[in-house]
């Protein structure tokens, strides 16, 4: 769960597989990994559900509500529900979300809602580069492909409700000396050990 989307989103596929005898073989498993990514549906401010771990990730709330709230609005509006009223001198609602309980020593319960209210707009990543491992799990080699920018005066636009063409993307392929120009395709049907991603604003 992300608090706070990153700028740069680096997700870092571990190849290695350990058996019991102690040997140790590289997972060559096909990962399916794709050109845009939208994290809002996995952060607190999507449709995450932070009280009940055996929800789906992918499960929206059964009423949400269509505006971002931050944390200190949500609990003072909590307490309200609850028929807490703060008089001078008490707490406000931010205070009381910080502290700890003194008698249990543990924070206090039910602070934040089970769910936070969804984003009503993507977070969406773009794929900038993929790193390739080619070889066994003790030895090989490092391939890296990594995003060409676009000519002055093409914008990146997001694939969401956009129906104009744009050029097709491009990737440079790295192995050592050797530089190649390369389509998107090449780029996803690669056995990714790391990805990046850049947050698309």
């Amino acid at each position: 769960m992300f608090a706070n989307p990153p700028k740069a989103l680096c997700l870092h596929l571990s190849r290695s597989v350990y058996h019991p005898s102690g040997n140790i073989q590289k997972n060559h498993c096909r990962v399916q990994f794709s050109e845009y990514l939208d994290l809002a549906p996995f952060t607190t401010n999507g449709y995450l559900n932070t009280s009940d771990p055996g929800t789906s990730l992918s499960s929206p709330p059964a009423t949400p509500i269509l505006h971002r709230t931050s944390r200190a609005s949500l609990v003072y509006l909590r307490n309200m529900a609850n028929g807490h009223r703060f008089t001078h001198g008490q707490k406000d609602g931010l205070s009381i979300a910080l502290m700890s309980n003194k008698e249990t020593d543990r924070p206090i319960q039910n602070a934040l809602p089970s769910y936070i209210v969804p984003v009503n707009r993507a977070i969406q990543y773009r794929l900038c580069a993929v790193i390739v491992h080619y070889g066994s799990h003790d030895s090989g080699h490092f391939v890296t492909y990594r995003r060409k920018k676009l000519p002055t005066g093409h914008e990146v636009r997001s694939p969401l409700g956009d129906s104009k063409p744009r050029p097709a993307t491009k990737f440079w392929r790295c192995s050592d000396e050797v530089i190649e120009e390369v389509d998107l395709e090449d780029v996803l049907q690669s056995e990714a050990y790391m990805l990046f991603y850049e947050r698309d604003v």
